[in-house]
């Protein structure tokens, strides 16, 4: 069979995903190639087999991999997964295409250890799935003590029934038992007819569906040929009366100082670039701290009067600004209100307010942070909703929060729900005399809230449980309503914020269906695999200007598969059109102290950053604990003390000797500030966890923020403390140089680093870990220490302000 003869569309969906057919067949006829010397391809068939085996392989090696961790827990607890009693469905003959269906009876009640159970330790998720209608799932068969069979399975809701659809492969039928019938080919049947399944809910399939078709719908886009063969003349089209509009606004604003006198030279060479309607993308590359997002201001701000002018239009302007991220999401909507919001700041340059830039936060409400939930669509939506339905909205309190569960929360020394509603408003300084909103987004953050701090009663979850359901109930009995209101918040707003993956949803594309969608901007577009990046081209063929914004030499887009490194499957779009598209790269570097800038742009721009001419200077209240030449330091961690846990890394003693600073740092007027300004960042997520437990413990978690460095791109802080772990030969992926980059580029004032001088040093003469410890060996910033020292509580006063 020649390759261009496979119907790849047909390998991709759920059924051949959770047996990964579509890659072991690239893999058994030779297909699997690296995408590396695949800049242009000649057509989307040749798209489509290029990059469809590598993507689905990656999706499947991360449910493996979430496989694996649960697979532990169920070797130390049988009560930890749900359990289904399941039938063979006679109705559907076992087959390659749609796998193997068994037919749920009930599913079997928790006995014992309830509150240690899949069920009740995530009981926010298992609501989510009890709803869904496909959902993707592990189960696991215990054959003897240690040995534990699993396998992927799709969980399906069909005419209010509901099916298990298990891969038909060699080794399921293997496992499960199956027989044979003599005499008839292709006909299989269980040995028992009903059986006891131990049942594990992973993840909902949209994220992969989303992505993975618009592998095959790339033709649909109006400008495909741009995105398989990049280059300048394919990136040219014709400028269109708006476009003239915009650029002549811009040449205005170039005039006018108040405007100007927020940007450097290469910010306002990209802004023109942006605004430039005879290119149909634009790329700007940004190193830290060179003004990324205050770019993205810029050219919010030279469409002010464009999108306020369209209201009197047929056809409102919109702009869509995307990113991979909910937590980029939640940072650009932040920063982009806040500059609204605030007088003569970078967006406010005109004698009116700029209510017409406020951006509108869509999609995924649930990890939407509550300092910006007043400007999420369903938050905000909900809120109004059940406020005009307060009755209804009591009498289901009422009905499921009786006095015996308000008992059980005062005996768990619980806050109530009231309460909890009250504290989030309180800490975003929303004061009322009315009792506190209500939304079933707020009502699920309670219930994961719950899920940390209940240690006995599950009646409590169960009764949060039910008001969930009663409330969707509620609005689903009222939807023409709900809409309403949805549409009703839409209709003045022109920016809209989102998430690559949730910009394609019904309603927003209903929304944004008799509009001009100008611009989509999206941000750290090199964190994005490329299926993902392609959604809003696909979905929105009508957006007239595309500007993606990021930075290559930090993060690519995070892979778990080995084979998706090797084949280079975490090239984003945006590398892969730098090769062929003449981006704008901003030069000025706005975040870090000059020392610190000194290390980022030395090892990683070969010295390319410029220095702002903006002075820095170290507030007060971090003077009082540091010394203004003492906000650098590399602390030398004794030889072999890491150790491994989980397929992870942490070290104990680094962590105890971070605890230790972390203490000093933290004055009375550090600790009564709004927003933390210490972050901890280590490239492990075993040594974030660790680091957590130990704060907590201490009564410091409320004062200290704790990541991974791969959660951290695109953030910044004040106080950095990275902990690299590391202590014997080997450093694992911290050769990773753009891991590196992010690792030592979020500090604003001080970063301290905390590794081992001697196992990063090693690293060869040409590695970038050994510059970087030389630079420190050179401005003699390396500190010893070990269990001795630390057991001196002054050992960092001495250090950092002695």
């Amino acid at each position: 069979m020649e390759s261009k003869q496979i119907d790849w569309f047909k390998l991709s969906d759920l059924n051949h995903l959770i047996c990964n057919k579509g890659y072991r067949f690239a893999k058994y006829r030779d297909l699997v190639t690296s995408l590396e010397k695949y800049i242009s391809f000649e057509s989307p068939e040749e798209y489509e087999e290029k990059m469809f085996p590598l993507f689905q392989n990656e999706n499947y090696q991360g449910l493996q991999k979430e496989m694996a961790i649960h697979k532990k827990i169920f070797l130390t607890s049988s009560s930890y997964p749900l359990k289904f009693s399941v039938m063979i469905d006679e109705d559907q003959q076992p087959n390659f295409l749609s796998g193997i269906r068994l037919q749920v009876v009930k599913q079997i009640k928790e006995q014992k250890n309830k509150i240690n159970s899949w069920k009740f330790q995530r009981y926010g998720q298992y609501l989510t799935f009890k709803k869904s209608t496909t959902f993707i799932g592990g189960i696991f068969i215990k054959q003897n003590k240690e040995q534990i069979y699993q396998t992927l399975c799709l969980h399906i809701k069909k005419d209010k029934q509901e099916f298990i659809i298990l891969p038909y492969t060699r080794d399921v039928i293997n496992n499960f038992g199956y027989i044979q019938l003599n005499g008839r080919d292709n006909i299989i049947n269980l040995k028992r007819k009903q059986f006891i399944i131990n049942f594990i809910p992973l993840s909902s399939p949209k994220v992969y569906l989303n992505e993975v078709r618009t592998i095959f719908r790339l033709y649909s886009c109006s400008f495909h040929q741009l995105i398989l063969r990049p280059s300048t003349k394919n990136n040219e089209q014709k400028l269109t009366a708006f476009g003239k509009n915009a650029k002549q606004i811009f040449q205005r604003a170039k005039q006018n100082s108040n405007f100007t006198r927020h940007f450097d030279k290469s910010q306002l060479e990209a802004i023109g670039s942006a605004m430039d309607f005879e290119q149909k993308f634009t790329l700007i590359e940004g190193p830290p701290g060179t003004g990324k997002t205050q770019t993205i201001l810029g050219i919010l701000s030279i469409f002010q009067s464009l999108l306020k002018e369209s209201r009197n239009e047929d056809k409102k302007d919109v702009i869509l600004i995307l990113g991979k991220s909910n937590g980029i999401v939640n940072d650009l909507v932040r920063k982009i209100n806040k500059s609204i919001e605030t007088q003569n700041s970078i967006i406010y340059c005109s004698e009116e307010q700029p209510q017409s830039l406020k951006v509108l936060r869509y999609g995924r409400p649930d990890l939407c942070e509550n300092d910006i939930a007043r400007y999420s669509v369903e938050i905000r939506s909900q809120q109004k909703f059940f406020s005009q339905f307060k009755v209804e909205v009591t009498k289901i309190f009422q009905l499921h929060i009786t006095s015996d569960i308000s008992q059980e929360l005062k005996n768990e020394q619980i806050q109530d729900f009231s309460s909890f509603l009250m504290e989030i408003d309180e800490q975003n300084n929303i004061y009322t005399n009315e009792p506190p909103q209500i939304s079933i987004v707020q009502l699920m953050k309670y219930i994961e809230y719950l899920n940390f701090r209940i240690k006995n009663s599950v009646l409590i979850l169960k009764a949060f449980g039910h008001v969930f359901k009663d409330l969707h109930k509620l609005l689903k009995s009222k939807l023409s309503i709900y809409l309403e209101i949805q549409e009703e918040i839409f209709k003045f707003r022109h920016i809209i914020a989102s998430t690559l993956n949730s910009c394609n949803h019904n309603k927003l594309q209903n929304e944004l269906q008799n509009v001009n969608l100008r611009m989509c901007i999206i941000d750290e577009a090199p964190t994005a695999l490329e299926p993902s990046q392609l959604i809003p081209f696909i979905e929105y063929n009508n957006i007239e200007k595309i500007v993606l914004v990021g930075d290559t030499k930090q993060l690519s887009p995070i892979v778990i598969a080995k084979e998706s490194e090797s084949n280079h499957l975490n090239r984003s779009l945006f590398e892969r059109m730098l090769n062929c598209i003449q981006s704008k790269k901003l030069t000025e570097q706005y975040r870090q102290m000059p020392n610190l800038a000194e290390i980022t742009s030395k090892i990683f721009y070969s010295n390319s950053l410029k220095k702002s001419k903006i002075q820095m200077q170290i507030p007060t209240y971090i003077e009082a604990r540091i010394s203004p030449n003492k906000n650098s330091f590399f602390f030398n961690t004794p030889y072999n003390t890491e150790e491994i846990k989980d397929s992870s890394f942490r070290n104990v003693l680094e962590c105890e000797a971070i605890i230790q600073l972390v203490k000093y740092i933290l004055s009375v007027e550090i600790k009564s500030k709004k927003n933390k300004i210490i972050s901890i960042i280590s490239p492990y997520q075993m040594q974030k966890e660790l680091l957590r437990l130990r704060l907590k413990q201490q009564y410091l978690l409320n004062y200290v923020e704790v990541d991974t460095v791969d959660s951290f791109q695109g953030k910044e802080n004040e106080i950095v403390i990275l902990s690299l772990v590391r202590s014997k030969e080997q450093i694992g992926f911290l050769y990773d140089k753009r891991r590196a980059n992010v690792a030592l580029s979020r500090a604003k004032y001080c970063q301290y680093v905390f590794g081992s001088e001697s196992t990063f040093i090693q690293q060869g003469n040409k590695s970038f870990w050994r510059q970087i410890i030389q630079l420190y060996q050179d401005q003699s910033r390396i500190i010893d220490y070990d269990e001795e020292s630390l057991r001196d509580p002054n050992f960092f006063q001495y250090k950092l302000n002695g």
